[in-house]
C-alpha cells in the first residue's frame, strides 16, 4: 500500500474523527487538508475529498455534508463571514464571530468540481454536480448541474424520466420523481 493511500484512508480519517462533530465510514482525503471550526461540521459515509481541501466555519454556521459526496481538488467550504461594518480597527483585527453566517448543506451524492468555493447559505441538492471554479452561495435543486462565478442552474442531470427514476431507486433517494420534476419546473426544465 502506498504512503498516500495510507494517509488518505487511515491517517486523515483518524484526525478528522477527533476534530469533527460527526464523521461517517469510508472517508478518504487524497492529500493535505485544513479544517477550522470542526465541532460544527458533520460528514457522512463514503466521503472523498481531493488534495488541498479547505473547510472553515464558525459557531454560527453549521456545515453538513451527506453520504457519497465527492469533492475535487482545492475545494473550499467557508461557513463564516466577516462583518465589513466593523469600525474599531482594520478588518484584519476583527475577532468577533459573524452572527449573520448561515448553515451550509451539501446533500447526498453531490459532486463538487475542482476549486469550487462553497459559501455561507449554500444548499447543494441531492445528486447535484457543481462545475469547477464555481462559487455557490444559494440553493441548487436536486439532480441538477450548476456552474459559474455567478452560479447558474444549467440543466437537469438526466435527459429523461426513466434515467431519473432509475437513479432515485438505485440510490434509495427520499425524493420521488414527482418531487424532482416540480423542482425542475421551477427552473424551466422539462424531462421527456
Amino acid at each position: 500500500m502506498k504512503i498516500s493511500s495510507l494517509y488518505g484512508r487511515l491517517f486523515a480519517p483518524w484526525v478528522l474523527c477527533r476534530v469533527l462533530a460527526k464523521l461517517g465510514n469510508n472517508v478518504r482525503i487524497a492529500g493535505l487538508f485544513t479544517i477550522r471550526g470542526g465541532k460544527n461540521v458533520e460528514i457522512g459515509n463514503d466521503f472523498f475529498a481531493g488534495p488541498d481541501f479547505y473547510l472553515s466555519t464558525n459557531s454560527n454556521a453549521k456545515v453538513t455534508i451527506g453520504d457519497a459526496v465527492m469533492l475535487g481538488p482545492g475545494v473550499m467550504i467557508l461557513g463564516g463571514n466577516h462583518d465589513y461594518a466593523y469600525s474599531k480597527a482594520h478588518m484584519r483585527f476583527n475577532q468577533q464571530v459573524d452572527a449573520s453566517a448561515r448553515d451550509i448543506v451539501i446533500s447526498n451524492g453531490s459532486w463538487i468540481g475542482a476549486r469550487a468555493v462553497i459559501l455561507s447559505g449554500a444548499n447543494v441538492g441531492e445528486g447535484s454536480v457543481i462545475g469547477a471554479c464555481s462559487v455557490v452561495n444559494k440553493e441548487v435543486p436536486p439532480y441538477c448541474v450548476a456552474a459559474g462565478n455567478n452560479l447558474k442552474i444549467i440543466k437537469p442531470r438526466f435527459e429523461n424520466i426513466v434515467d431519473l427514476e432509475a437513479c432515485l431507486e438505485n440510490t434509495e433517494s427520499t425524493y420521488s420523481v414527482k418531487d424532482i420534476l416540480e423542482q425542475y419546473e421551477k427552473h424551466g426544465f422539462v424531462l421527456k
